[in-house]
């Protein structure tokens, strides 16, 4: 019935909502839980970016975590973000056949259904997919910053007669 898009889109959402709050997850990391390729993650990334249900952190140590809570985000929502349309809009025909209230209240139906499931009825806490330290943390993975060394030495040559001479006092 979903798109595989539209799928995706749910199993991502789902993924992301299974870690720990606040943990940032990398699109490599939903690549090898959901066995597909990094290119195809962030093209779903990006559609549930602008569509407001995840945010992304860049740079090192960088990844997505969801921008609302699980148990505020319909799956009719989802569907609607990713088929780039608002489905509950039917598009009107030149002639009515027999069939088109049956059709139209099987998808109100749909709709009704959809929207009132959230994605936070499919997120179970996932033990088995453990998030990387690296990718819980915000901000970049640097250490302490390194001494600085102080050059021992003239800035100019103007300045190397003075240097020699306080030198080989």
């Amino acid at each position: 019935m979903f798109s595989k898009k539209t799928q995706l889109c749910i199993d991502v959402l789902v993924s992301i909502g299974s870690v720990q709050k606040g943990a940032l997850v990398t699109t490599q990391a939903l690549a090898e839980r959901l066995s597909i390729s990094i290119s195809h993650i962030e093209s779903i990334m990006r559609v549930l970016r602008e569509g407001g249900f995840v945010r992304s952190v860049r740079g090192p140590g960088g990844g997505y975590f969801m921008s609302r809570q699980p148990d505020q985000i319909s799956v009719w929502q989802v569907v609607i973000a990713a088929e780039g349309f608002d489905a509950s809009e039917k598009p009107a025909t030149s002639h009515a056949r027999p069939t088109d209230s049956l059709e139209s209240n099987l998808h109100h139906e749909i709709m009704d259904f959809l929207s009132n499931k959230t994605i936070g009825e499919f997120v179970k806490k996932d033990d088995e997919w453990r998030v990387r330290p690296e990718t819980i943390k915000f901000g970049f993975g640097l250490g302490p910053k390194p001494v600085s060394l102080m050059p021992m030495a003239p800035n100019s040559v103007f300045e190397l007669s003075s240097f020699l001479h306080s030198a080989a006092a």
